[in-house]
């Protein structure tokens, strides 16, 4: 059994949800509360919070009173079109944005989400304790170089992209994003370059902006868990198409190595925090992915890529299988959280896969 709340005055939405709640399983109930201050006093734990923000203009004190009560909730804020700067500002505070136009399917797949969490192969305490990690910053380098680059009116997204690449956290919140319903477009991307071109440059600027860490000097190296990340992006999307891959899955593997970064940055961001020590960061990145509505395609490759294959003619299991193996050759990071494959799992790779394997591995070290 679980529950959402409705944070709404506006009797279609309200109706709306209503509808498909009715639609979903028996075990969800919906609460309905005219405004912010109604639902904090009502003191409710529920699994997912939506907020409705009518106008665009609730207050940011309300908005984050509303995370700092209830950090284990999915928190979802509902905006009018043409609403960047709120989102910007709320990107701490709530996983999801949506656009106040929703379609029945939307709904669905939102309210829905609480469940695919608990379907996770994770434990739930842990799960709730990814959902109340804190702001994650990009790294000052990127976020320096970033916004030199963005002040250029003539810049075009081909030079931009190889410097969002190197930034795990950026990455993710511009293919979160760029898919998200508020954008309105139909059909996801796994392509860096296609989620800038949705969202376009005044809000990637934002994003860097309000993501930039303000307590970290411009000058500052490049974390070398960051730099792991890079490589073992730019060595999954090289390895796929090694193995023959098509150029869909070859950018699939690429982008699902950089979501699986984004759990070691709130591993570095909560470094005690209850719960978290119990995953990896490739099982923190597939709990965000999921909450932020990827689909299967994205989350499936990311938790499993560190755990034995059983079928590589699946897809999934292939931009598994690649990611897995591309993470043997980046650069050692003694701290970083994941799991190593086994040398008897690369050697029950086919034969063409292994070739494949042994020629980039000649390739890195002649780089190196």
């Amino acid at each position: 059994m679980y529950f959402i709340a409705l944070i709404s005055k506006d009797a279609t939405l309200q109706q709306q949800i209503d509808s498909a709640v009715a639609s979903l399983e028996p075990s969800l109930s919906l609460y309905n509360f005219a405004d912010i201050p109604a639902f904090l006093n009502a003191n409710l734990q529920p699994s997912m919070v939506i907020v409705d923000d009518i106008s665009g203009q609730l207050s940011n004190e309300l908005l984050q009173q509303v995370a700092v009560s209830h950090p284990q909730a999915i928190r979802v804020l509902c905006l009018p079109m043409m609403q960047d700067e709120q989102l910007i500002m709320q990107l701490g505070a709530f996983h999801l944005f949506y656009s106040r136009t929703l379609s029945a399917t939307q709904l669905s797949e939102l309210l829905f989400r609480p469940e695919l969490l608990k379907q996770l192969p994770l434990p739930l305490h842990a799960v709730k304790a990814v959902l109340a990690a804190h702001h994650l910053p990009v790294a000052a380098p990127v976020a320096v170089q970033l916004q030199e680059m963005l002040l250029d009116p003539d810049l075009a997204i081909e030079a931009l992209l190889p410097v969002v690449e190197r930034d795990a956290v950026l990455s993710a919140r511009l293919l979160q994003l760029a898919n998200s319903p508020y954008m309105g477009f139909s059909r996801p991307t796994s392509s860096l370059e296609i989620a800038i071109t949705r969202i376009g440059l005044n809000l990637v600027y934002g994003l860097v902006i309000t993501l930039a860490a303000a307590d970290v000097e411009p000058d500052a190296p490049m974390p070398d868990w960051l730099l792991w990340s890079w490589h073992h992006a730019r060595y999954s999307r090289q390895y796929a198409a090694a193995v023959g891959l098509s150029l869909e899955l070859q950018e699939l593997a690429f982008s699902c190595a950089l979501l699986s970064g984004i759990g070691e940055a709130v591993l570095r961001a909560e470094p005690s925090a209850d719960g978290l020590l119990q995953l990896s960061s490739a099982q923190i990145s597939a709990v965000l992915m999921t909450v932020w509505g990827f689909s299967h395609h994205y989350v499936r490759p990311v938790l499993l890529q560190e755990v034995p294959w059983k079928e590589l003619s699946v897809v999934e299991e292939q931009v598994a299988a690649v990611l897995g193996i591309a993470a043997t050759l980046c650069p050692a990071v003694k701290s970083l959280s994941r799991q190593e494959l086994s040398s008897a799992q690369l050697q029950s790779l086919p034969p063409n896969w292994q070739q494949a394997l042994a020629g980039l591995q000649r390739e890195v070290t002649h780089e190196l």
